[in-house]
């Protein structure tokens, strides 16, 4: 018995081939009203992409063709695929079939099995156009060979036209809108001073005193982003203000994805410009007042301008990309180079959407 399996895997696989690989072979593509050209070239792509995934050894066209009396054809069902798997001694089998539906075309692929005598895997692909072709039949190969749904190995780079019109998307587009966020102090005392205002019943005056830090500064400014599979620009144009301290900033950025996928994490950082002023501080001058002979002090707030180039270093998180809706969040940190200025920690998110066409709108 022992025997018996031994040759039968020696049969089923190529003697030659590196371990743990499987002889394949892929019989042309079949279609009704399709250009038997067409329909090899079909068969080639899924043959060269196959054999790039790196799984199977994909037996040659002149083999099979030796093997077949130079047919390449597969018009029999399962079990008759799996006799001739047996006389071309490989263990797997791929067929299938071209339906043209409009100016769609509907490819359907399935891996046989020599010795179950079944379909292991089967799938298929819709491709909208000619030039969504090659990317449709790139995805049935990796489905093939992990065998697992194309579905579920999409990226922003193999997604096929006819999954990106349902969800508008594009390989690259652009958008502009709104960003909100919050930018955090690191450095005590760099978001000026607070100025809280009290009322002395005894003097009839207003009394004015300085606190600690302004804390956590809200932003909100308007960003233009432009988006491919990799990378991600951004201009921006930020104003922050909170108990008298402000200060706009203006700058790009540029980011890499570390990922394809629907969830998409960014590295990266930018440059800018920073213009605003911050309180430092109150003085008091005393009046006297001749129509009701009484003293009172006029109080004026201290204000110290600054300016400076803007660095940022940071990433985020990008979800949803092949969607119509993508859900950002960016955090950075933030060094502007001018003695006494606000540097910190900004955290932005916002929400981007792309309409279908050409045109584009909105983040926030």
């Amino acid at each position: 018995m022992l025997i018996l399996l031994s040759l039968l895997l020696f049969m089923g696989n190529c003697p030659k081939c590196p371990p743990g690989k499987i002889k394949l072979a892929v019989f042309e593509i079949s279609g009704s009203g399709i250009e038997k050209e067409f329909l090899t070239t079909i068969s080639d792509l899924l043959r060269i992409d196959l054999e790039d995934c790196g799984e199977y050894i994909i037996m040659s066209k002149e083999d099979m063709m030796e093997a077949l009396n130079g047919n390449l054809s597969s018009t029999g069902g399962t079990e008759e695929i799996s006799k001739i798997c047996e006389k071309m001694k490989v263990s797997y089998a791929v067929t299938g079939n071209v339906v043209k539906l409009g100016n769609k075309l509907i490819i359907s692929v399935a891996l046989i099995d020599r010795w179950e005598k079944i379909r292991i895997f089967e799938d298929r692909l819709t491709a909208s156009s000619m030039e969504d072709l090659e990317t449709t039949i790139k995805r049935l190969a990796e489905a093939l060979c992990k065998q697992s749904k194309a579905k579920e190995n999409v990226t922003v780079d193999n997604i096929t036209e006819a999954e990106a019109k349902p969800k508008l998307r594009r390989t690259s587009f652009s958008t502009g809108g709104v960003m909100v966020g919050y930018t955090f102090p690191t450095v005590a005392g760099s978001f000026g001073k607070k100025v809280e205002q009290t009322y002395d019943y005894d003097t009839y005056n207003s009394i004015y005193r300085v606190t600690g830090n302004v804390g956590p500064i809200p932003s909100v400014g308007l960003a233009y982003i432009y988006e491919t599979s990799r990378y991600m620009g951004e201009v921006f144009g930020t104003q922050n203000f909170k108990d008298g301290t402000e200060f706009l900033s203006l700058g790009f950025s540029w980011y890499r994805f570390t990922s394809l996928e629907d969830v998409a994490p960014f590295i990266g950082g930018g440059l800018g410009m920073v213009w605003g002023s911050k309180v430092t501080g109150v003085d008091s001058t005393e009046h006297y007042d001749s129509w009701d002979t009484t003293y009172y002090y006029r109080y004026t707030e201290n204000r110290e301008s600054f300016d400076g180039m803007l660095l940022s270093v940071g990433g985020g998180v990008e979800f949803f990309r092949t969607y119509d809706f993508h859900f950002l969040l960016n955090v950075s940190y933030n060094i502007i180079f001018a003695a006494g200025t606000p540097n910190g920690l900004s955290i932005r998110f916002g929400l981007i959407y792309k309409k279908s066409g050409d045109s584009n709108c909105c983040s926030f």
